[in-house]
């Protein structure tokens, strides 16, 4: 039988691991992110020159940094672990991506209709409740203009136990589709495909609650898209195997203000 695995509900527990973790799971080539996810959030967030842009859940910066180099007016990145943070400013010194730590979901650096678009790329799955989602969604509500985009994509639920190329995830029972507010383990896989396992925890929502969770926030949904290895030159280019071409690795949400 596999270990069980622990409920991690507060600030410390996951500030904790994530400052015993960040910089090895950083160190990982992450394919499926750069190559799948990534295109993804900027084919749903549209334009970028000269917007106001909020990366709701940063992590070490990376594709914060990206969209600045695509000529956003300003860049905001926000991470609720401080070790996220302190990482990403150290990354790329020269930046001027403005970093926060908002370990509450609570923005109150910034002010209401204060932001053109929203992006939030596999954060959700770490909400340890629907409650901590939910306050998340009303306080990136609030700061968005009216009309406004808020882009988010989450590892797709549906096919939550296939995986993808670089990662797996590990449940402790038998998966059920509509258990919701289950942990389990994300297990990131190296370039020479060995686990990075240092015990880092997701949890399950089904697609209904991350679509259900936009529109009882107050948004409009005007776009969905199943994000997968369809790209037959990045499949090609990273010996993606025909078994990973067959699914979705991840679903994304494009809702207006």
């Amino acid at each position: 039988m596999s270990e069980k695995l622990p409920e991690i509900n507060s600030s410390s527990d996951r500030e904790k691991r994530w400052g015993e973790t960040v910089e090895r799971y950083f160190e990982a080539a992450d394919i499926t992110n750069e190559e799948v996810n990534f295109p993804a959030i900027v084919r749903g967030i549209g334009e970028i020159e000269r917007q106001i842009i909020l990366d709701y859940g940063c992590g070490n910066g990376r594709f914060a940094r990206k969209i600045e180099q695509m000529k956003a007016k300003r860049v905001i990145g926000v991470d609720r672990e401080q070790s996220m943070i302190d990482l990403a400013r150290k990354s790329d010194p020269g930046s001027q991506v403005e970093y926060h730590v908002n370990p509450e979901n609570t923005m109150t650096f910034l002010g209401d209709s204060s932001v053109d678009k929203v992006m939030a790329n596999l954060v959700f799955m770490m909400s340890p409740t629907k409650e901590d989602m939910n306050q998340a969604f009303r306080e990136i509500q609030r700061v968005l203009k009216e009309n406004g985009t808020f882009v988010y994509l989450v590892t797709h639920s549906a096919f939550i136990e296939k995986g993808a190329p670089d990662y797996r995830n590990q449940f402790d029972e038998p998966f059920n589709y509509f258990a919701e507010e289950k942990p389990y383990r994300f297990i990131l896989l190296d370039s020479q495909g060995k686990d990075i396992d240092e015990k880092f925890y997701d949890y399950h929502y089904t697609l209904a609650t991350y679509l259900n969770t936009a529109i009882q926030s107050g948004f409009t949904i005007v776009g969905v898209e199943e994000v997968g290895y369809n790209d037959p030159s990045v499949a090609e280019r990273h010996k993606i195997s025909k078994e990973f071409q067959k699914f979705p690795q991840s679903f994304m949400i494009v809702a207006k203000k």
